[in-house]
Formats: C-alpha cells, sequence, structure tokens
C-alpha cells in the first residue's frame, strides 16, 4: 500500500502529465511560433525523464503516447516517438555534457521536439497520406518551431514539477 507522501506524488504526477496531455490540444495566443505551438506532452516526457532511468522515461512516454492516441486520432501514433523522447532524454542526461541544468534541459528539449515531429512526418510518408515534397517542406517549419517554443518553455516546466517531485518524495 502506497503512503500519504507517495500517493500524492503519484497522484499529482498523473494529473500533470494528463493536463499536459490536454494542452497539446490547446491554442494559446501568444504561446505560438508561426502557427505552431509548444509540444506539452514532449516538454512532460522530457521533464519526467531528466532525472529518472530510461525504463521510466519509456515507460511515460508510451503512457502518454497512449493517452494522446486516444484524445485524437490513432494513427500517425504518438506512443513511439514519446517512447523515443522518454529513452533519450535519460540518456542524454547521464552524459551531463553541460553543467548547467536548465541549458541542458532546453537543448534535450529542442533537439528531441524535432526527433518527435520527424517520427510523426516519417509515419505520414509511410501511409502515403501527403507527398513527400510537400510533407518534407512542412516538416521543417514545423519541426524547428516546435523545437524552438518547446525548449523556451522547458524550464518554466521543469522548475515547478521537479520541486514538487523534490518535496514530496
Amino acid at each position: 500500500m502506497l503512503s500519504r507522501p507517495n500517493l500524492m506524488v503519484h497522484l499529482g504526477t498523473v494529473l500533470s502529465g494528463l493536463a499536459c496531455a490536454y494542452a497539446q490540444w490547446l491554442y494559446l495566443p501568444g504561446l505560438s511560433l508561426g502557427g505552431v505551438t509548444v509540444d506539452w506532452v514532449v516538454l512532460w516526457v522530457v521533464c519526467f525523464s531528466f532525472e529518472r532511468t530510461w525504463w521510466q522515461g519509456l515507460l511515460a512516454g508510451c503512457m502518454l503516447g497512449l493517452v494522446l492516441d486516444g484524445l485524437g486520432p490513432a494513427l500517425p501514433t504518438h506512443t513511439l516517438g514519446l517512447a523515443l523522447v522518454g529513452v533519450l532524454t535519460a540518456w542524454l542526461r547521464n552524459y551531463r555534457l553541460l553543467q548547467s541544468e536548465v541549458l541542458a534541459l532546453g537543448l534535450i528539449a529542442f533537439a528531441l521536439a524535432v526527433l518527435y515531429e520527424t517520427t510523426l512526418a516519417l509515419q505520414f510518408m509511410a501511409l502515403g497520406w501527403v507527398e513527400t515534397d510537400l510533407l518534407w517542406a512542412h516538416h521543417q517549419r514545423v519541426s524547428l518551431a516546435s523545437g524552438l517554443v518547446t525548449s523556451l518553455w522547458a524550464p518554466l516546466l521543469w522548475w515547478p514539477l521537479r520541486h514538487w517531485w523534490k518535496l514530496t518524495g
């Protein structure tokens, strides 16, 4: 049985993940760049996996991917990209290439938001729903804008989540 503090940590973690999954579908003025908004689920998986093992990152990415697949169209699946984001975040963080956690978080969020958008683009290409030339032209704009906006918001989501996990854990 879970103790009360552990229950609060798990409940807060699940609720924050679900809030990011729902925020993924919102368009808020001022939070976009060229019509591309923050990838909240990528950001949450990066924040969650930043100080955890690759296995926990994989599980978090798969769970949020399945939630997104349930909220919207299941094809292309979000699970593959988010699972990669969770595993790679934990793996890259272990190398501690930068001394500053905020800079490392921003760079990881940028790179993995681009990777996440690329996995979606590759699935669209494999399904044959969009012409390849149009897809890659659109993908370049969307992935770079998404990576930039997501990396700028990374510290603003990571800081309260990190403190929640440290205070209650």
